[in-house]
């Protein structure tokens, strides 16, 4: 009768151990709703568009916050350990033994962590192509095309996060790096006003500034010219230039690249510092 108990025990903490993440995802669903309502009066507020087309700029911001967050956090949690025993191994040792030497190991990491966006991505899908047709002219197609934009972000910022991680091995300090490149990437526009101040003419380096904007690819699908809004006009000289919208899937694409490559660097066998628990 041992195995039958034993049967019995596994089956028990395997169903409690799957009620508990689903009870994660859902709760995280519910806090990325109440963020994108946050989000979504902000961008509304600024008047960047119409309610329909800030809807997606806030899920495009909302997937930029949260992924990174999401993966740095399962990361550290994997790097806990019960006791002390690895602060007496030598730092070579501790590389041999650290987890992250294995790419699959942080491919792993990077699907579990971010389950709850791609749920919350999934169930946005589904609403808003039943409701946003009827308020607004954006084809369902848009609407399609728009998450599976944004599940690229989901990647990208995820491996940004994960490179953050491989640099600090600190949980504070992986997420404040990769919202500072998410920054970058999206605000770097703004700083062509100091730049304006230096050059004549900066309409040739606009291009690459629109390029790596995530945001760009969204404005491009749905056809809304953020930049000329009355908030941004006067936050960026853009809007004093001839300068056209780069396509959404080379927008999608650089940002792909920028995953990618994020991904092979956080996956290299060596780390500088060391990993244990999550300490510098």
């Amino acid at each position: 009768m041992n195995w039958i108990q034993r049967i019995e025990t596994s089956l028990l903490t395997q169903a409690i151990r799957q009620q508990w993440r689903v009870g994660r995802i859902c709760f995280a669903i519910v806090v990325q709703s109440a963020m994108l309502v946050g989000i979504y009066r902000l961008l509304l507020r600024a008047k960047l568009g119409g309610g329909p087309e800030v809807i997606f700029l806030s899920e495009g911001l909302l997937v930029l916050i949260v992924a990174p967050y999401l993966l740095v956090s399962t990361l550290a949690t994997q790097f806990k350990t019960p006791d002390t025993q690895f602060e007496t191994l030598s730092l070579d040792e501790l590389l041999l033994l650290s987890p992250t030497s294995s790419r699959s190991f942080l491919w792993r990491s990077i699907i579990v962590s971010q389950l709850p966006s791609i749920c919350f991505l999934i169930l946005s899908t589904l609403v808003l192509a039943i409701s946003i047709p009827l308020i607004a002219e954006i084809p369902r197609t848009k609407i399609l095309l728009l998450h599976l934009v944004f599940g690229v972000y989901i990647f990208s910022s995820a491996a940004i996060g994960a490179l953050g991680w491989r640099i600090f091995c600190n949980q504070i300090f992986a997420t404040e790096l990769a919202y500072f490149i998410g920054l970058l990437l999206t605000g770097s526009v703004f700083l062509l006003s100091s730049v304006e101040r230096y050059l004549d003419n900066v309409q040739s380096i606009i291009p690459p500034f629109l390029h790596l904007n995530p945001l760009i690819a969204v404005c491009h699908l749905l056809r809304i010219d953020i930049f000329r809004t009355p908030y941004l006009y006067e936050l960026t000289p853009i809007p004093s230039y001839l300068f056209v919208y780069p396509p959404w899937y080379i927008v999608c694409g650089w940002q792909a690249l920028i995953g990618i490559g994020c991904f092979v660097l956080a996956s290299k066998p060596r780390l500088t510092m060391n990993c244990n628990s999550g300490k510098l």
